[in-house]
């Protein structure tokens, strides 16, 4: 659209106007240096359904709660420390998935049917976040916001992590060249024996190539969070 009308066209979202922004300098200047500005977020009785009346990150708008939530993200969910923490629980989590998948490969309707285990897993995500509602603030960690971190985390790692593997997967299998340079170079610097991890990324350019070529054209959402002028 950006090719027909321009880097800068508006759109009728039923009864809201919407301006688009599609270039790289109207972008820095909207949220870089006029960021403040432009840093609330609109509202809808949807939204304020959907986003536990409006406590998530990408629903609230510019103010103590959202700094709140981002020191919340930026210490208690995904610092560097805590990502490191839970590469355990990754790694348990894969493995599972493709034992799971090699089990069912052939049988839809039973693995419809399967039931979630109720084995206990300790020091979660949820696990550390209702741990710090009683050992810290109370009033920053209530269960609304800690469920809107959670549907955050959902939408913005879940849902677009599957759609952008189910692209990559599709281009590959119609390129089966680009297919067999990526298969080469997983044997020969992760081998057949063992499992990929994200520690082994920075050995394999090639295939960080196309997971950033497939963001570049099918990115999760065709546009981000819309912003609402103060």
């Amino acid at each position: 659209m950006s090719q027909k009308h321009g880097n800068i066209f508006s759109l009728w979202f039923g009864s809201r106007l919407v301006i688009v922004i599609s270039s790289l300098p109207a972008f820095q200047e909207c949220f870089t240096k006029n960021n403040v500005v432009l840093a609330n977020r609109p509202r809808s009785l949807a939204g304020k359904s959907l986003f536990y009346d409006y406590t998530t990150v990408g629903s609230c708008s510019y103010g103590e709660h959202w700094r709140n939530l981002c020191r919340i993200i930026s210490i208690d969910v995904l610092s560097n420390q805590r990502i490191l923490s839970f590469s355990g629980i990754r790694r348990d989590e894969t493995n599972r998935l493709i034992w799971t998948l090699a089990k069912y490969a052939s049988f839809d309707d039973d693995f419809a049917q399967e039931q979630c285990s109720k084995k206990e897993r300790e020091d979660s995500m949820i696990d550390h976040l209702l741990s710090l509602q009683e050992l810290s603030q109370p009033r920053y960690y209530t269960d609304e916001i800690i469920k809107g971190l959670i549907l955050a985390m959902l939408f913005a790692r879940t849902d677009s992590s599957s759609s952008t593997l189910e692209w990559a997967l599709c281009n590959l299998l119609n390129h089966p060249e680009i297919l067999k340079k990526t298969r080469d170079e997983l044997d020969t610097h992760i081998g057949q024996d063992q499992l990929l991890n994200e520690f082994d990324l920075s050995k394999l350019p090639y295939l960080k190539n196309i997971i950033l070529e497939t963001l570049r054209l099918y990115p999760p959402a065709p546009l981000l969070i819309p912003h609402v002028f103060r």
